[in-house]
């Protein structure tokens, strides 16, 4: 998938809560999905994937280290969506 096609998900009529973007999306790309998708949804909270060894410049909402345990993925989903049901 490239950039435009990312971001024709989030100008298509739909009900996505929450954008998760990985550390394996190149920088460049990651700051300009960041900011269009702002630009388009700003309530839409982005949340980024990292591997410790690629920081990012991107706006994003949020962050959480992609070895983290699932819980702790779900935990920040929950929060980051105001989605309050305990996941463990």
């Amino acid at each position: 998938m490239n950039d435009r096609d990312a971001l024709g998900f989030v100008e298509a009529p739909n009900t996505i809560d929450l954008v998760l973007m990985c550390h394996s999306v190149p920088e460049a790309s990651r700051q300009f999905l960041a900011t269009r998708i702002k630009a388009l949804r700003p309530e839409l909270p982005i949340l980024m994937l990292y591997n410790g060894y690629d920081p990012t410049d991107a706006k994003v909402d949020g962050s959480l280290h992609s070895l983290d345990t699932p819980e702790s993925l779900l935990k920040m989903i929950g929060f980051m969506t105001k989605n309050t049901a305990d996941h463990t």
